[in-house]
């Protein structure tokens, strides 16, 4: 609920306070973007009292020795920093960036996000971001990111070019379906089991009460816990309380269909009039949808307010060309 406070603040405050914040989105991006090659280098592995002591799971090193993970960033896995540092980058790129440099913005962030972070949930929502704002492009973007690849097979043995490669050479539906539920920890099974559940029961578990609801969820979608590898070695083969990755089933799971509906028509009333702005504001709109949907974290506040500063930027951008 914190995460749908500040979007509604940011979507209602005057818009001299977004002004305030328009110049920090470069300085962040540089930071840590220079951060992220500082860690994959092992410049500052000094720091990682320091970094532990901010967030216990962060780390100042590459992650390299667990299975040729990347970077953290200033998160607390490969994963949420690569979703983090997406959608600053977007912010980043519609507001500051020279349409010019668009192409090659965006091939530097799938190398960064394919060396550097090493997610596969990175690599898949950067994937999405370029259809979504490329569309027919995409197929040549696609080549010349194969193309630029191609020298660094080697090194791109992480675990966002080895999931990408498993979804290639896979040779049936269930084959596929037991690699992603296995490959995604437990985020697949938690969307499965949400979605689920908030069908059966119209009011979800309550607010507060994932740790029961959750149990009660994952036993209903028949599947065996012993052959979901995080539950076979964090649950000895038994269904533990997980609380769903995706904001949306998190909260399917609480409140249920009447729940996602009431969301659903609030989200629609305040951003379909920035959709109408111009074909940006409705990519990054569809984009953010389906972050939202599928793998919004949360209480994660920074897509939330990179979204809304880059719409009141946009529409304000939109206002002064109307009125020359």
């Amino acid at each position: 609920m914190n995460t749908l406070l500040i979007f509604t603040f940011l979507l209602n405050v005057d818009y001299t306070f977004i002004k305030k914040i328009l110049p920090i989105v470069p300085k962040v991006f540089y930071f840590l973007t220079v951060l992220g090659l500082f860690q994959y280098f092992s410049l500052i592995d000094f720091l990682d009292p320091f970094f532990k002591f901010l967030a216990p799971r962060a780390s100042a090193e590459s992650l390299a020795y667990m299975g040729n993970r990347g970077v953290t960033l200033l998160a607390s896995e490969p994963s949420r920093a690569s979703y983090e540092f997406l959608f600053i980058y977007i912010a980043y790129r519609t507001i500051f960036l020279n349409q010019k440099f668009y192409l090659l913005s965006d091939l530097f962030l799938i190398i960064y996000m394919m060396f550097i972070i090493k997610s596969g949930v990175g690599l898949i929502l950067s994937i999405i971001f370029l259809i979504i704002f490329y569309r027919l492009k995409f197929i040549l973007l696609g080549a010349a990111l194969v193309l630029t690849a191609l020298p660094f097979m080697d090194e791109l043995g992480g675990r966002s070019f080895d999931l990408l490669i498993n979804i290639l050479t896979i040779n049936s539906i269930d084959s596929l379906f037991e690699m992603l539920l296995n490959a995604s920890g437990f985020r697949l099974i938690s969307i499965i089991a949400s979605f689920n559940y908030g069908i059966m029961e119209l009011i979800g578990g309550g607010i507060g009460n994932w740790e029961q609801s959750s149990i009660v969820a994952l036993g209903l979608t028949g599947l065996d816990p012993m052959n979901i590898s995080y539950f076979k070695w964090f649950g000895g083969g038994n269904w533990i309380s997980i609380r769903p990755t995706s904001y949306f089933f998190a909260f399917m799971l609480d409140t249920g269909i009447v729940g996602i509906g009431i969301l659903s028509i609030y989200l629609y009333r305040n951003l379909i009039n920035y959709f109408k702005i111009n074909k940006t504001s409705r990519n990054i709109i569809v984009f953010f949808v389906l972050y939202f949907f599928i793998i919004g974290s949360v209480g994660n506040p920074i897509p939330f307010v990179c979204l809304v500063v880059t719409l009141r930027f946009l529409k304000k951008k939109r206002l002064k060309y109307d009125y020359y």
